[in-house]
């Protein structure tokens, strides 16, 4: 039997599948596709901090400088490359009062065992932000058709967006490090909210959101 490693089987494997998916209008394969690579980073996220709480003593050092302690000037140079993987910052300086974001596709060349709990952490985010839009652009269809079932992708967009930025904040433990798909989940969490009227939710968001785009040197935000 011939045995090779199939990219379907790995987390950006099957995040750039899904995102065929999605382009094609095939709304259920992306999110199946979607959820099985986030269950693929969370199984190596939470094998990563086993491996890291074993080794405290020996490896604190180097885990104080891979996710607390990076300099300054190492955040700007991997955010630099990185933000190259979404929308560029043109599409930032008015952010509007609607759904943002395209699907980030992933290079699959580098070996996942390889990834260090940085590297973990973006992609794992970055998955998670694909669900999320996938949610939210069914759950906008629905609310055009006027369709009960809006407000439960609405939620489930919310829950995708919400784990995004929030596994980013646990696991860097750096409120400098920032990406542009964090910003545009959180307006698309403001966006949710303001069609669904909640307007605490939505203020307290909006804060969080404001705070990101000044990490991001992109200028001040208004909404209406």
């Amino acid at each position: 039997m011939m045995s090779f490693k199939n990219e379907s089987c790995t987390a950006a494997g099957l995040n750039n599948k899904g995102i065929g998916h999605l382009d094609r209008g095939k709304y259920k394969e992306a999110i199946t596709c979607f959820k099985q690579a986030s269950k693929i980073m969370s199984l190596t996220i939470l094998q990563q901090q086993r491996g890291a709480d074993s080794k405290k003593e020996t490896k604190e050092a180097n885990q104080e400088a891979t996710l607390a302690g990076i300099r300054k000037d190492q955040i700007q140079k991997k955010f630099r490359h990185r933000r190259e993987d979404v929308a560029g910052p043109q599409s930032l300086k008015k952010l509007s009062r609607s759904t943002l974001g395209r699907p980030i596709y992933i290079d699959n060349q580098k070996d996942e065992k390889n990834y260090t709990m940085l590297d973990s952490a973006y992609l794992s985010g970055k998955i998670l932000f694909n669900l999320g839009l996938t949610l939210n652009l069914i759950a906008m269809k629905k609310y055009e058709e006027k369709s009960k079932d809006a407000i439960l992708y609405f939620d489930k967009a919310l829950d995708a967006y919400k784990r995004c930025c929030e596994i980013q904040h646990s696991i860097l433990q750096n409120g400098t490090i920032i990406d542009e798909f964090i910003v545009l989940a959180l307006h698309n969490i403001v966006h949710i909210y303001d069609l669904l009227n909640d307007h605490d939710h939505r203020s307290k968001i909006r804060c969080d959101l404001e705070e990101a785009l000044g990490l991001l040197c992109i200028g001040d935000i208004q909404y209406e």
